[in-house]
């Protein structure tokens, strides 16, 4: 990776759009450091004043990746610090990605219409985009749809629907998904009518698995969300009481 670094950087300095973005990618994140059998690459540091700038730069050609990747970085800043400039930038360019079809801006402009961050609520508005990023594909926004159809917030309340939605994110991986599945595939008699139990040992929660939600929660931030949903697996599950789970 460190090479494809030092190539993209050449091509980004000869002025292809693409291979500068993806440098800027480079710049954002950085590089750990890599071994081979012959030698020790050194790591690359991150540059996040230089990746903003190529960013702010591609996104003025209307390329998505460079806008969604500039509202991410301009989002990231603290409340405090990010002026009500930066935060209608970030908004207008997530905007902007999402219409020309990105699906990840498409996640990212819905969760904040849902919670009105830097923008008025509206979570019709938001059940749209999570719609059509889940669609595409992206697990968070999969996840967030089935969450719409659990509750029932503003469509009416279909729990099929929202197990649909909730496997496809839990078999992409998504942690919280794999939460709401367990929680539907081991409650007492099938009391949603979903799925039958299974047998599928991703799905299946332990002490181990419960732990390591809690403790490698980088995908999904919302502590207290999680809680509620262990804690209604705790309440409901005779399988949790039976292996003595805690």
């Amino acid at each position: 990776r460190i090479e494809a670094w030092h190539a993209y950087r050449k091509a980004a300095d000869a002025g292809l759009l693409q291979a500068q973005l993806r440098y800027a990618e480079f710049l954002r994140n950085g590089l750990p450091e890599e071994h081979t059998a012959d030698r020790t690459r050194p790591a690359l540091k991150a540059d996040p004043a230089q990746a903003l700038t190529l960013f702010r730069k591609l996104a003025g050609y209307n390329i998505p990746q460079a806008q969604r990747n500039l509202a991410e970085m301009l989002l990231a800043k603290p409340a405090a610090e990010r002026s009500a400039e930066e935060t209608a930038d970030a908004i207008h360019c997530l905007q902007k990605a999402a219409d020309a079809g990105d699906a990840a801006a498409m996640g990212e402009l819905a969760h904040l219409l849902e919670y009105g961050i830097g923008i008025a609520p509206d979570e019709k508005r938001a059940f749209h985009y999570f719609h059509k990023a889940a669609g595409a594909g992206v697990p968070r926004a999969q996840t967030r749809l089935g969450d719409f159809y659990w509750y029932g917030k503003v469509v009416k309340q279909d729990v099929v629907r929202a197990a649909e939605w909730y496997r496809k994110a839990a078999e992409a991986g998504h942690i919280p998904a794999k939460i709401m599945m367990a929680a539907i595939l081991i409650t007492p008699k099938n009391k949603y009518n979903v799925y039958k139990l299974t047998n599928d040992e991703s799905l299946v929660i332990t002490n181990d698995k419960i732990q390591k939600i809690l403790s490698n929660n980088s995908e999904y931030k919302n502590i207290l969300n999680i809680r509620r949903q262990l804690d209604y697996i705790y309440k409901t599950s005779e399988i949790v009481k039976k292996y003595n789970i805690k």
